[in-house]
C-alpha cells in the first residue's frame, strides 16, 4: 500500500523566519564560473529593503551562468539566506 510516507497536512515550518524573496532587473558586470558568484548591477530590491547598487551575489545553480556574458540584461530572483544574496532564478532580457 502506498498509505504510509505522506506529511501531514498542517502547515508547520520552521521557527525562523521565512526568507524574503524578491525579483529586479539587473546587469551583469561579472563572472566568475569557478565560484558560482556574479556581480551584478541591479535595480531596487524592496522585499531586501535594498536601493539599487553593483554587488556580488552566490549563484544557486551553476547552470544559470551558461552563455551569459558581462553586459548582460537579466532578470533575476534573489533570496536572503544567512546574510547573503543568493540567485535562485535568471533569465536573460531579450
Amino acid at each position: 500500500g502506498h498509505a504510509h510516507g505522506h506529511h501531514p497536512s498542517s502547515s508547520t515550518t520552521a521557527a525562523s523566519a521565512p526568507a524574503v524573496v524578491d525579483t529586479t532587473e539587473a546587469e551583469v558586470r561579472h563572472i566568475d564560473r569557478e565560484r558560482q558568484r556574479l556581480t551584478l548591477r541591479h535595480g531596487e530590491l524592496q522585499g531586501l529593503n535594498m536601493p539599487p547598487m553593483t554587488m556580488l551575489f552566490r549563484v544557486r545553480n551553476p547552470a544559470q551562468l551558461n552563455g551569459l556574458q558581462v553586459g548582460t540584461r537579466v532578470r533575476i530572483q534573489v533570496v536572503s539566506e544567512g546574510g547573503s544574496m543568493v540567485v535562485t532564478y535568471l533569465q536573460v532580457l531579450p
